[in-house]
């Protein structure tokens, strides 16, 4: 694994005044609107400061180094959390996924496409759990793994440096400019390129019996990584939350029902969309974020009661759909 140094960072509390006063009113903000404007101002404000900014995000009792000149560090920075346009959904999902972990008896959590780890460190410290984060890109691999042993001392978070597919080896890889999350697999790149594996080579069948909670989001990449598990649902089958974006999807020749397929072919058969504004994929329309599968276990015992659970009529509709995958 690729190795930090010593950060140049810039602890939260020392921000500029300016820019402190900003991130309290973004933070406090309730509406869609006028979010870019708080995000271009704050990255207007902080640009002249060192690479990386001490921040705690919802969810972590202590900061942990956060880049400011990539735009989902900003945004972690500026929010205290993943997504800035969503920041309520991703808060939700977030509790959902916590719920769930710790209400399987299993003690391992996957993470498949980590990034900065707002996902896997607020899992293992909230949880209890072991996470294995996987996350291909070596800067953020090797930052996960510092802020997790020594800003938050903790051992129970595992950095794999390479990405799951549905095949083992190496492939073109591209990254958005400053964007680590708009990063993906691309056959054609030449630009760099990553380690894959399929995740029934490295995981062996009693290691995965212990997995209770997988979460995929790798920007269109998720069917070749269920598919690079397929010796594995047999021993198996955890709860699965995995990103799917119908439009990116269609544009490589797959779709959301292939996915559906498959997943029912190997024992899901439940699905519930976490979505932004709740467009389910048969409609064709729109954008659905994340999905919920399971099979015959419950992931909670009151998922049920957490269907007819409402947001605030600024942030959307119900967060829990059940839907026909």
């Amino acid at each position: 694994m690729q190795q930090v140094t010593a950060l140049h960072a810039i602890s939260e509390k020392d921000l500029p005044f300016r820019a402190k006063l900003l991130q309290r009113i973004a933070r406090a903000w309730p509406f869609h609107r006028g979010r870019s404007f708080f995000i271009r101002n704050f990255q207007r404000l902080i640009e002249e400061l060192p690479p990386f900014v001490l921040t705690r995000i919802k969810g972590l009792a202590k900061s942990i180094a956060i880049p400011r000149n990539d735009s989902t560090g900003l945004v972690l920075i500026l929010y205290g959390e993943h997504d800035a346009h969503i920041g309520f959904h991703e808060r939700y999902l977030l509790n959902i996924a916590c719920d769930i972990a710790i209400a399987q008896p299993e003690l391992t959590v996957l993470d498949v496409g980590a990034n900065l780890g707002s996902f896997a460190l607020v899992i293992a410290t909230r949880c209890g759990k072991r996470c294995i984060a996987f996350e291909p890109q070596p800067d953020l691999a090797a930052l996960l793994h510092k802020n997790a042993t020594e800003r938050l001392g903790i051992d129970s978070v595992e950095v794999r440096p390479y990405g799951l597919s549905n095949v083992s080896g190496t492939i073109g890889f591209e990254r958005g400019p400053q964007n680590s999350g708009d990063a993906r697999i691309n056959i054609n790149s030449s630009d760099s390129s990553i380690t894959i594996h399929r995740l029934d080579q490295v995981f062996s069948p009693d290691d995965w019996k212990d997995v209770c909670l997988m979460k995929i989001d790798v920007e269109t990449h998720e069917p070749e990584v269920l598919e690079g598990a397929q010796k594995l649902w047999e021993h198996h089958r955890p709860p699965l939350i995995f990103e799917v974006l119908p439009h990116e999807l269609a544009k490589q020749g797959k779709s959301c029902k292939e996915i559906g397929k498959f997943l029912r072919s190997n024992g899901y058969k439940n699905f519930m969309a976490i979505d932004r504004f709740l467009y389910p994929p048969e409609l064709g329309v729109g954008y659905i974020s994340n999905i919920l599968a399971w099979g015959d276990r419950l992931p909670l015992p009151d998922i049920e009661s957490r269907v007819h659970l409402r947001l605030p009529k600024y942030l959307s509709h119900t967060p829990l759909t059940p839907i026909n995958f």
